[in-house]
């Protein structure tokens, strides 16, 4: 493939074609280079490589948002990037002459320090020429640098802190070291600082490793710090110290932590603007810490949503972040309104496509399905649009969204256009062949599309590669193993012709769940079994039993076991001899006319979708694999069992009744 390096590059920057180039052999005088192996994808298909500048992320946009804002502890004067500029030769002129003069100088100033690593920034490329041809000059420069650190004030770390934050492309020791101990001073200057210098110290921190500052030793040392300060911090503050908690998107804090800080936020919160209440929020969201849908700050973030619903539906970058934020933190909260998910369903029915973003839809629907609530109207916008990011290049899909996306159509049973199915198959697919997937996303995806009735046979098998099921133990384990189980479970009934191997699994491996947990869980099932020992104690035998019939989906079923019948003996009281004798006719009666195959299904709320009160996705999934195994299921429905009270005879009267309807 013959190419010019100016086409090669112009290519490349279009957006049509990546090129994974393997190897670049000869060059030509004329500019033209051989490019060998060189793998041609199109973008439209392969979004999770897609580059994205610094400055386009959200988080880089928050950062400037506190940094520029006059309520957070900020310097914005001392922010700009002030790179000296000039000819190369006059450049390198000026680092030698400097170089020479910090060597040299017993009382090296800290402005020459910064002068220096500005213009190596400015000029990107001088760095490692002056380290491999004069080692010794750059060792005691390197030496007085470092020694200079410890008597620069925050603002001059900052400039420093950027400088090298430019060369950071330049992996050599010898800038490692130098930030290093930036870094170590950063924290030096902390413990012996207050509250806004430490923030600002912090930020230091940031400008020089970005977002992954919480990898550093020295980021614990500052959560700690602030949160020796929260007693006296103001409500700017506390979100500033919420966003940096949530950097590191662990469980790593106490709960106890991010309780403080939320119940000192509480009376002010209605007060911050609706972009720095969502910078809190989603500070709380990625701390792990989810709210009670009780609490005060859960009210007033509905309030925050509530008033930028009435305004013009624009929003900027940082509005459709507190959006989004806010939506997270409602969801892991369970706050539940009828009222209010329809206005929202309305306003996001009004929002531009632009702010629809293939990160934000998949939160804004699972917001809905979580609930249970499924809106017809906005589903299907929402889905006609992610159809038009799947097929544009410039949007960047992330299996994970595909992944929450497909969750949300199979948990509300929504009708799915077929061309979906088509491009999520083929994304998948290549996503999976560039060792992009081989994570849980993968295997939640599939199992979404079988809840919504579609079986893709080339990502089933990849799904149950040994190499997939042994990549699965090292994320929630137990969890997305049982998942590939209810796949494999599922397969094996609706489509045998696949005839997909059993995953070799210990059952260490699953999760355990037994039929006690289930009672615990489901109130409702409990009284249920009440009226089934109430039964089986009439007739001497235990006839009706509950029972998990399709492995690793753990939603029990009542059923009846006619074998039990024969073993029903007739001696007893003259008066329960009338009863037993009576249900054992009803029972009988049953059995000759019917399938021995009988199980109740107890519909409670939790499984229901509102408006339709149609099953949730994967009790819909257990009734359809059921009926194929050939069970007769009754509905037995959580209204009918309220009606009964707490009379256990009433109960048994209404589960005898379901088995012989």
């Amino acid at each position: 493939m013959f190419r010019t390096v100016g086409q090669a590059l112009k290519r490349q920057c279009s957006g049509k074609y990546l090129h994974n180039v393997a190897k670049a052999e000869k060059f030509c005088p004329s500019g033209v280079v051989v490019l060998i192996k060189t793998n041609v994808v199109p973008v439209c298909w392969y979004r999770t490589k897609t580059a994205v500048s610094e400055q386009e992320t959200l988080s880089y946009k928050v950062l400037e948002h506190i940094r520029g804002n006059m309520d957070y502890v900020t310097s914005p004067a001392q922010q700009e990037k002030q790179f000296p500029s000039g000819s190369v030769s006059d450049m390198k002129y000026a680092i030698k002459k400097t170089l020479l003069l910090i060597a040299h100088n017993p009382e090296v100033k800290v402005s020459e320090i910064l002068q220096l690593f500005s213009m190596y920034a400015s000029s990107g490329q001088f760095v490692m020429q002056d380290i491999i041809s004069n080692k010794t000059l750059m060792k005691s420069v390197q030496s007085k640098a470092m020694n200079n650190i410890s008597l620069m004030n925050v603002h001059d770390l900052r400039h420093l802190a950027t400088s090298l934050r430019e060369l950071e492309n330049q992996k050599i020791a010898y800038l490692g070291a130098i930030r290093g101990h930036l870094a170590n001073q950063c924290k030096a200057k902390a413990v012996e600082s207050e509250l806004p210098e430490v923030l600002q110290l912090f930020d230091v921190l940031l400008i020089l490793f970005g977002n992954n500052v919480y990898k550093r030793k020295e980021y614990e040392t500052f959560i700690t710090l602030f949160e020796s300060f929260l007693s006296i911090a103001n409500p700017h503050e506390l979100v500033q110290i919420l966003h940096y908690v949530g950097l590191s998107k662990k469980n790593s804090f106490s709960k106890e932590f991010i309780d403080d800080i939320v119940k000192k936020l509480e009376p002010r919160f209605s007060h911050l603007s609706f972009c720095d209440a969502g910078i809190c929020v989603s500070g709380i969201f990625k701390s792990g810490v989810n709210l009670d849908k009780s609490s005060h700050l859960v009210h007033q973030t509905v309030q925050h949503l509530q008033n930028r619903m009435k305004e013009p539906c624009a929003l900027s970058d940082l509005e459709s972040f507190a959006f989004v934020s806010m939506i997270k933190v409602l969801r892991t909260a369970k706050y539940e309104n009828d009222e209010f998910f329809s206005e929202l369903g309305e306003y996001v029915c009004k929002m531009s496509e632009v702010y629809l973003t293939p990160q934000v839809i998949p939160h804004i629907l699972a917001f809905f399905a979580n609930n249970r609530i499924y809106e017809k109207d906005l589903f299907c916008k929402l889905e006609q649009i992610t159809l038009e990011h799947l097929k544009d290049h410039t949007f960047n899909v992330r299996i994970r969204d595909i992944s929450r996306l497909l969750w949300c159509f199979s948990h509300t049973g929504h009708d799915c256009n077929p061309q979906l199915f088509t491009l999520i198959d083929k994304y998948l697919l290549l996503s999976h062949s560039s060792q992009i997937s081989k994570d849980h996303h993968f295997s939640d995806s599939l199992l979404s599309l079988v809840i919504c009735g579609h079986c893709p046979e080339d990502l089933i098998k990849l799904a149950f590669r040994p190499t997939q099921v042994t990549g699965l133990r090292g994320h929630q384990r137990s969890k997305q193993l049982s998942r590939l189980v209810t796949l494999y479970e599922s397969l094996k009934i609706e489509a045998p012709e696949l005839n997909i191997g059993k995953p070799q699994l210990s059952q260490g491996d699953l999760p355990m769940r037994t039929l006690s947990d289930e009672i615990q869980h489901r109130p409702g099932l409990s009284k249920v079994m009440e009226g089934a020992a109430c039964i089986n104690e009439i007739l001497g035998a235990n006839v009706l039993k509950l029972k998990f019939l399709i492995p690793s989906i753990n939603y029990a079923n009542l059923i009846v076991d006619f074998d039990h019948l024969k073993s029903v003996e007739t001696s007893s009281s003259c008066g329960s001899l009338v009863e037993r004798n009576h249900i054992l006719g009803q029972l009988l009666a049953v059995k000759d006319r019917a399938s021995n195959l009988i199980a109740i299904e107890l519909l409670e709320p939790q499984f229901l979708i509102k408006p339709s009160l149609e099953p949730i996705g994967f009790i819909r999934l257990k009734l359809r694999l059921l009926r194929h195994s050939g069970w007769d299921i009754k509905i037995l429905s959580y209204r009918e069992l309220e009606e009964c009270g707490d009379d256990t005879r009433a109960i048994a009267a209404l589960v005898l009744d379901k088995v012989s309807s």
